[in-house]
């Protein structure tokens, strides 16, 4: 940590490197703690503000001319729909590529021009712990040789990892692994936890096999009964229906961009979940396919490969998509 600690004249402490021939100076605390099953189960380490709906708010308040500009261009798409569906497959999905990828640079921008910054109440970080560090700190500099309680506490919580993470070396009870033999194990429970059913019906698959050629075939495409757009109130919906979550998917952009309620946000929201709906190209983004994958404690010793249960978090426009295709 720097530029923390103010001190007046020379350091007190042995070994004190003097930061730029002035008075601030540079602390480094190497703290080692073991991670216990009652840690927190908040999810991965990213900053507590990116789940703000009001962080998101007033992003994209800020970002609403570019919001205009993209939600001008989907109009436009839609304005060409007969036009665009005649077009050979591969035009058709570099358009909704195109508008995956400038929803996820719009978003990403808004994310850290704004998101990223605290709105002048404190968001980034809390100003009283910060004070009470410096208070402790700042009587140890004064010619104290021990290092207050609080002080560590301070620094234990800030660099306590919100979500144990399995260790490179772990244990199958009667002995601790090498790195190559822990992360097979941690393969093979993940291709355990990910197996297909087995036992399929070969009538039921053959039915699924024919159905899967005719959509493929695109031939009548947005003339099925689930072809139709979705309207506000089906976006609204799907919204209300999802819990918070902090879980942050690969694109850096988290439930709560979603949730925000921005209006102009929505509108494009909407526009592009129908341009990628069976109705128009019936293509998903490539972005919105992707997913990372989370470990999560459950219980017990943190070093067993059986305490953990392996998460995948998708880009939540996949999510919403998949949602929208759930309500049909």
């Amino acid at each position: 940590m720097g530029d923390i600690v103010v001190a007046r004249g020379v350091c007190q402490w042995d070994h004190c490197v003097e930061y730029e021939g002035g008075d601030h100076f540079v602390i480094v605390l190497d703290v080692h703690f073991l991670v216990h099953k009652e840690s927190p189960r908040a999810g991965p380490l990213f900053p507590s503000w990116w789940h703000d709906p009001g962080q998101w708010y007033h992003g994209f308040s800020c970002a609403n001319a570019q919001l205009v500009k993209l939600h001008g261009w989907l109009e436009q798409l839609f304005a060409s729909r007969v036009a665009i569906m005649t077009t050979p497959l591969v035009i058709q999905s570099w358009l909704s590529d195109a508008a995956g990828l400038w929803y996820a640079l719009l978003a990403g921008a808004v994310r850290d021009g704004w998101v990223q910054k605290s709105l002048g109440r404190g968001r980034q970080c809390d100003s009283g712990r910060i004070g009470s560090l410096h208070v402790a700190l700042s009587t140890l500099c004064s010619g104290s040789q021990s290092i207050p309680s609080s002080a560590l506490v301070q620094v234990y919580r800030w660099l306590k990892p919100i979500q144990p993470a399995p260790s490179l070396q772990m244990s199958n009870g009667d002995r601790s692994l090498s790195v190559e033999e822990s992360h097979v194990l941690l393969r093979d429970q993940l291709t355990k936890q990910s197996a297909f059913i087995e036992d399929l019906d070969v009538t039921l698959v053959e039915q699924m096999q024919g159905l899967v050629v005719g959509y493929m075939s695109r031939a009548r495409r947005g003339e099925g009964i689930h072809d139709a757009c979705y309207s506000q109130r089906d976006l609204e919906s799907v919204l209300a229906s999802w819990d918070a979550s902090r879980a942050v998917p690969p694109d850096l952009v988290p439930r709560a961009a979603l949730k925000c309620k921005h209006a102009r946000l929505l509108a494009v929201v909407l526009l592009l979940q129908n341009l990628c709906c069976p109705f128009f190209l019936a293509v998903r983004p490539y972005l919105w396919r992707g997913s990372v994958l989370f470990t999560v404690l459950k219980h017990g010793n943190p070093r067993l490969h059986s305490s953990f249960r392996l998460v995948f978090v998708k880009v939540q426009w996949g999510c919403c998509r998949k949602n929208f295709s759930r309500s049909d």
